[in-house]
């Protein structure tokens, strides 16, 4: 008996609806109608929905589809794979190491299963059985911690917009990423919010990034950052005691914005002054390999232009001198933030007070 079993999977919602949906249409079989095929919902509410669930399954691959031999069993959305209350209940697992040794045996000729599911737990011995057995895709949202992620969102996002016949001018599609962050489903919904404000007009400005896109997480840290730039301390301090108020570390914070937004500063001043380059991708090619102790490099091992960038702007009036200091200045506190038990609120702020007025 052949065996054709698709699993698709990821921490990108958005990105596993969007391939599972492709996938179910490629591998539908033309002869068939959706009356033959069975789509079973897996959103279980807890552990005896999801045993509920994997009978369910279980059941239509041992049923014949209607009028033809092939379909398709698409399992749908499936939460109680993950490592959380429901995929670590004892009822869950026996229901889910049922349907394993069901699908060990092989499926019936002409029948193909189609799992999509999110947040799934890489551990258990389902999921390395499905690694080895099934045609995997993993769909997972680029880290926003490692440098070169907004390159990468920022084509997604130019891909997307294409599709709905749109363009960004000038900067508006950097803003744009640092707004929305990498979750696919939200750059896909911001973008269709884009295109019917702006009908029947196609291009995205600026202002209209800013009027229409809220700030993700990752916005946050990124209008923290262009606060410091543009020397806006209150801004900066709002937005920060926002995120303090969410419950976000003041370390995360520390690290992820204002760390980041002073030592690409600092970066930018040292390649114009001491290097004499500029900051694009090919200038910046033949001085790499010299300096990548020090240069911020994505992981295809290439400078991350992207933030130096956008620093490169805001510090024709800064010496380097004062951005060494405060370099040494966010280093005094990230270290007081770990090792004291001194107010963080307060530490943050003098030192936004400290940074926005250096010259």
């Amino acid at each position: 008996m052949a065996t054709s079993i698709y699993f698709i999977s990821g921490n990108d919602e958005g990105l596993v609806k969007e391939k599972a949906l492709e996938t179910y249409a490629r591998i539908k079989p033309q002869s068939t109608d959706d009356f033959s095929n069975e789509t079973i919902n897996g959103e279980a509410d807890n552990s005896d929905h999801a045993s509920r669930i994997c009978a369910q399954v279980g059941e239509a691959i041992q049923s014949f589809g209607f009028f033809n031999s092939d379909k398709v069993i698409w399992l749908k959305n499936a939460n109680f794979l993950g490592d959380d209350v429901t995929g670590r209940s004892e009822t869950t697992k026996k229901s889910v190491e049922y349907l394993s040794d069901l699908l060990s045996q092989g499926l019936p000729e002409g029948t193909t299963l189609l799992i999509s599911a999110i947040g799934v737990d890489k551990r258990r011995a389902f999921y390395k059985w499905l690694a080895k057995n099934a045609e995997v895709s993993v769909c997972d949202k680029l880290d926003t911690s490692k440098e070169g992620w907004q390159d990468q969102v920022g084509r997604l996002a130019r891909g997307y917009a294409r599709d709905l016949d749109l363009s960004f001018d000038g900067e508006a599609l950097e803003l744009f990423v640092n707004r929305v962050g990498a979750e696919t489903r939200t750059i896909k919904t911001e973008l269709e919010k884009l295109k019917l404000f702006l009908l029947p007009e196609n291009k995205v400005s600026t202002d209209d990034v800013v009027k229409m896109t809220p700030s993700s997480h990752t916005g946050v840290i990124f209008e923290i950052g262009k606060a410091l730039e543009e020397r806006n301390a209150g801004a900066a301090i709002a937005l920060i005691d926002q995120q303090l108020a969410k419950g976000e570390s003041a370390i995360a914070i520390m690290r992820a914005s204002v760390l980041n937004t002073v030592k690409n500063q600092l970066f930018a001043k040292i390649i114009q002054e001491d290097l004499g380059t500029s900051i694009t991708k090919n200038a910046l090619a033949s001085v790499a390999d010299k300096h990548k102790r020090w240069l911020p490099i994505t992981k295809k091992g290439e400078v991350n232009t992207w933030g130096l960038s956008l620093a490169a702007g805001k510090i024709r009036n800064k010496s380097k001198a004062q951005l060494f200091k405060n370099l040494e200045a966010c280093q005094q506190v990230d270290q007081k933030l770990v090792t004291t038990q001194l107010d963080p609120k307060m530490l943050l702020h003098k030192l936004i007070v400290e940074i926005t007025a250096s010259k």
